[in-house]
């Protein structure tokens, strides 16, 4: 749906000076676009692959990593190819492995699902859209082979990185991983990162802006398979879990995988028909033209809001009506994510020239300077 602006008179906007803001927020790109491996191109074997990417896909928009044995979906995955918009073989310079097969191929098959038709698909099994703003996840990850304990950074070489970096892509999970440079390694040591020490962890991620952090500890047994205990940190909470698999793969899986289902279920929300609802939000510190238009625009970016109109202005402070399919928790939980807002407790203005508000408003933030 396209976002509608209403726009006050320039002479109201005039009132006020010039100043700047920025803003900080994880987007996930290509949502609802998939690349599978393919042996050729006969109809047969796109009829199949095509089904894989719908699920993946799927996987990715509603958070839900259990979508394709929901009840019901096998249906509408066999007929995923009236879901398709755009679709393409393209060659790889290097070989890739073709899933079913294990067989060594270069061409892959690219497509790109319509968003309204998979949302509308989501929206009529009451499962949840999640919109690209996500919270961005940094991995502490050290991983055991009973030789080293080896702390993985972002450029590292272990074989466990491209496995990683693929699921969180399957998942749409924006990662990070630590740089481990002289300012890392003063901060943290490797026990630190395998002992969880909570304090040293969290103090060393601050450099990175991260909304979440996810700890892990992998190891390998004496029959050869493999162990992990992940713990999860946002918001002030940890979730602690623990996984394990013949495989290295299928074990920091599932450090993506709980990861992703966490996060989702606080910021996806379930879209029902005809469910758009309007909340009144007060942002404090707008003191210029230009600080009206940045809490504007990125206001009106929010994938939870469909319309937004200035409602009310005063000499500090601009409260919005917002036309949004998620409600007041959609937007609470869409602007918890960026660095441009922070919540803060409503206060009555004894402003002289402040116009009588006739609701009060649902959200009160001031602009992050």
């Amino acid at each position: 749906m396209s976002k509608k602006y209403c726009g006050l008179s320039i002479f109201a906007l005039m009132l006020v000076n010039f100043l700047s803001i920025s803003v900080n927020a994880a987007e996930v790109p290509q949502l609802y676009e998939e690349e599978i491996p393919v042996l050729s191109q006969e109809r047969q074997e796109r009829f199949i692959v095509l089904q894989q990417a719908f699920q993946d896909v799927l996987t990715r928009v509603s958070g839900r990593g259990d979508v394709g044995l929901l009840p019901g979906m096998d249906t509408h995955l066999k007929q995923a190819s009236r879901y398709v918009q755009q679709f393409r073989y393209r060659t790889k310079p290097e070989p890739v492995i073709e899933p079913v097969s294990g067989k060594e191929t270069r061409q892959i098959l690219w497509v790109r699902f319509n968003e309204k038709a998979l949302n509308k698909l989501l929206q009529s099994q009451h499962l949840p859209v999640w919109g690209k703003s996500r919270p961005a996840v940094l991995i502490w990850l050290v991983v055991d082979d009973g030789k080293q304990r080896q702390l993985i950074s972002n450029d590292s070489s272990h074989e466990v990185l491209p496995l990683i970096n693929k699921q969180a892509r399957v998942r749409g999970l924006p990662i990070r991983f630590p740089l481990l440079d002289l300012t890392d390694r003063a901060n943290l040591r490797v026990s630190d990162v395998w002992a969880n020490f909570e304090d040293t962890i969290l103090a060393a991620s601050r450099r990175y802006q991260a909304e979440a952090v996810l700890v892990g500890r992998v190891y390998q047994g004496f029959s050869g398979a493999w162990s992990a205990r992940w713990s999860l940190y946002h918001e002030g909470r940890r979730q602690e879990w623990e996984s394990g698999h013949e495989l290295l793969g299928g074990t920091v899986v599932s450090g993506i995988d709980q990861s992703s289902d966490f996060l989702a279920l606080r910021f996806a929300q379930v879209q029902e028909a005809g469910d758009e609802g309007r909340v009144l939000v007060q942002i404090n510190g707008v003191k210029g033209l230009a600080e009206f238009n940045k809490v504007r625009d990125y206001l009106d970016s929010l994938t939870t809001v469909t319309q937004i109109q200035p409602y009310q202005v005063a000499r500090d402070e601009v409260t919005f009506q917002l036309t949004t399919r998620s409600g007041r928790l959609g937007v609470e939980q869409a602007i918890a994510l960026g660095a441009t807002l922070m919540p803060e407790q409503s206060t009555e203005s004894t402003a002289t020239s402040k116009p009588k508000i006739i609701l009060s408003p649902a959200l009160v933030y001031r602009l992050i300077q």
